[in-house]
């Protein structure tokens, strides 16, 4: 989240962001490019969307993803942080982030997620996102038509983990080593960062660190690496499972 707020992740940390504030914050800047002249991923898309869930229920994010989601799949370990919490409840590992980049990694496990609102708050583990993915793909969550929306993609051509990955409504879509198709997402706030997703025949990986390469990273070519290692890890985890 830093290249989103431009600040020292340690000076924010405590910082409580309304998404309101997010969106400010984003249309305070000038546009990458014109609208449909190429993809390129967004938070501040996420957060729109947040609060468009919110206009048409008329009750808080957090509660319907709890209710629709988070509940009726089991996911045990899957929760929506409280306005102002800090912590990471029950057991987890340290997250460790950088005041700038190259700089030695620090302990910044405590800190405020709303600055990802709904582009990344919420707490889980990568069981419960193996979970969720293959109830995705398997039809548990979406009617048939909205898993077809989802899944019809855009090319990605910038920092793509594999040649012809393509982006959806909130899947990427991955070819891996052995031929099958991965569809899933990443996930990443100071001091984490995930990235996972499963097969349409079921099998299904994700793999966590407790650092945002970005964060840590001194080059951007080195923060390509860091991520890329991570894509390469879940390919091998997904391949070898066949």
């Amino acid at each position: 989240m830093r290249e989103t707020l431009g600040l020292d992740p340690f000076e924010v940390r405590d910082t409580y962001y309304n998404p309101r504030d997010l969106i400010d914050l984003a249309l305070s800047q000038k546009a990458a490019f014109e609208p449909g002249a190429k993809w390129q991923y967004s938070n501040t898309n996420y957060v729109l969307a947040g609060l468009l869930v919110e206009k048409v229920t008329g009750r808080p994010f957090g509660e319907e993803i709890t209710d629709r989601i988070i509940r009726p799949l089991g996911l045990k370990d899957t929760y929506w942080p409280g306005v102002g919490e800090r912590g990471i409840r029950g057991a987890h590992p340290k997250g460790y982030a950088a005041a700038t980049p190259g700089a030695p990694p620090e302990d910044i496990t405590r800190l405020d997620p709303s600055q990802a609102w709904a582009a990344g708050q919420l707490v889980t583990t990568p069981r419960d996102l193996n979970r969720f993915f293959t109830a995705l793909l398997g039809g548990e969550v979406l009617k048939a038509a909205e898993l077809k929306e989802m899944e019809t993609t855009v090319p990605v051509t910038e920092g793509a983990p594999a040649p012809g990955t393509g982006y959806g409504l909130g899947l990427f879509r991955t070819p891996l080593s052995c031929g099958v198709e991965l569809w899933g997402h990443g996930g990443s706030i100071h001091g984490y960062e995930t990235y996972g997703g499963a097969t349409p025949d079921g099998r299904a990986a994700t793999v966590a660190t407790t650092a945002l390469s970005s964060s840590v990273a001194a080059e951007p070519a080195d923060m390509m690496a860091a991520h890329q290692h991570v894509f390469d890890l879940v390919d091998t985890a997904v391949c070898t499972g066949r």
